[in-house]
């Protein structure tokens, strides 16, 4: 937010939408500052406090803290989805303490992604109508996409949660007898149809298709937001960038067609129920690893060949033009200059 929560005059403006978010009934607020977390338990105790994802909430201290804050919802970080020791302890300590804990089961982020704050953080600034940033090239979504198409073990480390899998989770509230955990099923930018076919696989603890159909995939015709530069922007984005290297870019978009067979997953979560390791181990491709170093682990790239299937040819052409434009970006040849 660009501190803008502590300077006087955007201070007030803030307070001046949760007083008329309190007037029209709203029932809850996420955010991820501390401090909004404490304005708002102050000033307007009858919100629902969710702390979001770009807290990066992932340990015992962490849950304390926000609790202390006032937090009445906190949602975890995406690789704690598959730790279940940490999440029993989680439950354990929040039992009796009036607080939910959150899971975000269908995103598709890397397993401890190394662009996840710089993401949220940019994906803010461009949602800002005072913002200078100009969102031509989400660099994050680009890097993201193509770690998991050229290993698409990636796809399957990500720390996602099958609808079928949603028992062991219950599981764990029966055994630690706390029931305050919620799974929340994303996203905004997705179409009625994709969210509708979601909330059923969920509802029936079922899906037998492509997983890639319920999970974040950004398959263009699952989104929402479509919208083709007007003449203007056109000319202005012609003054800025190489437009050839632009049109790259847009091709990146333009998926490889990849089906991950949701019914072959049958069993997997149950290595991490038993035993979770992924804090511990570099996550590798099985062809890649040494197996006499215990530092890796190959547990999901050992998936792939059961589960997943691709256009080979589809797959080494966006390849192809996804590390041309990546190429051209690091030697700033995208970009024309403006000094």
């Amino acid at each position: 937010m660009e501190n803008k929560e502590l300077e006087a005059d955007s201070h007030f403006k803030i307070i001046e939408l949760l007083k008329e978010l309190d007037k029209i009934g709203v029932d809850a607020i996420t955010i991820t500052s501390p401090y909004l977390c404490e304005l708002i338990k102050t000033q307007f105790p009858r919100f629902k406090v969710t702390v979001g994802l770009y807290a990066y909430a992932f340990d015992l201290n962490h849950i304390k803290r926000w609790i202390e804050l006032g937090a009445d919802e906190i949602t975890l970080a995406h690789h704690v989805n598959r730790d279940f020791k940490l999440l029993k302890k989680m439950l354990l300590y929040t039992k009796g303490k009036n607080v939910t804990l959150r899971l975000i089961a269908n995103n598709l982020c890397l397993h401890m992604c190394p662009y996840s704050i710089m993401h949220g953080t940019v994906q803010g600034h461009f949602s800002c109508s005072d913002s200078c940033s100009r969102g031509d090239i989400d660099y994050c979504l680009m890097k993201c996409l193509s770690t998991k198409i050229e290993d698409m073990s990636n796809l399957i480390s990500s720390d996602w949660i099958r609808p079928e899998d949603l028992c062991y989770y219950e599981k764990l509230c029966e055994e630690t007898d706390n029931f305050n955990l919620s799974i929340k099923l994303v996203e905004r930018t997705k179409s009625t149809k994709f969210l509708t076919r979601v909330v059923e696989a969920y509802a029936r603890r079922q899906y037998k298709g492509n997983l890639l159909d319920i999970l974040l995939w950004p398959k263009s015709d699952d989104m929402v937001v479509k919208t083709e530069p007007t003449a203007e922007e056109m000319k202005t984005m012609a003054e800025l960038y190489n437009i050839s290297q632009m049109f790259n870019y847009s091709k990146i978009f333009d998926l490889p067609n990849i089906y991950i067979d949701n019914t072959k997953l049958d069993g997997f979560l149950k290595k991490f129920v038993d035993d979770y390791a992924c804090n511990h181990k570099i996550c590798v491709s099985k062809q890649n690893i040494d197996v006499t170093d215990s530092n890796y682990c190959s547990y999901c790239s050992s998936w792939v060949q059961r589960a997943i299937i691709y256009n080979g040819e589809q797959v080494e052409k966006w390849i192809d033009n996804c590390r041309e434009f990546e190429k051209a970006l690091d030697r700033s040849e995208v970009f024309r200059s403006v000094l």
